[in-house]
């Protein structure tokens, strides 16, 4: 039902086991239930052709969520990460890589989950509630 793939890279998926039940708690607590999801890590170039082909934006990011499915309860999705904007964001905002991995897995699914990040009060809440989630990850020891 959640499976990871990566392309353009060797990116190590040390967040892969940790994440996993995470993703499925923030469907469980949303009731919804996760038919399918596809995690994909890609190169900066790589989702820069996405936003052009599929939602005309000319620009990096470091994600971008589709929802595939069309049962409101019932999930399906895909979530493309740059890994290497999650890098360059682990330098900039001075986190642990893995982290950064893993706050963008749990921001791709809240917006599977129905959450928006457009407004300046949208946004506060989506970093509340990664903030909740990351906190719920196993320690760093296990990594």
């Amino acid at each position: 039902m959640i499976k990871f793939f990566k392309e353009g890279s060797d990116v190590v998926l040390k967040t892969v086991g940790l994440t996993k039940p995470i993703i499925k708690e923030i469907f469980a607590d949303h009731k919804l239930i996760l038919k399918s999801l596809n995690i994909i890590f890609i190169t900066n170039a790589e989702i820069l052709e996405i936003n052009k082909n599929h939602l005309n934006h000319d620009y990096y990011t470091d994600i971008i969520t589709f929802d595939l499915g069309n049962e409101p309860k019932k999930k399906e999705g895909e979530i493309y990460i740059s890994w290497e904007m999650a890098k360059e964001n682990s330098v900039k905002y001075k986190v642990d890589y893995y982290d950064e991995l893993s706050r963008l897995i749990i921001h791709g699914c809240l917006h599977l989950s129905g959450h928006k990040d457009k407004n300046p009060e949208e946004k506060k809440e989506m970093t509340a509630k990664e903030n909740y989630y990351l906190k719920n990850l196993v320690s760093r020891e296990t990594y």
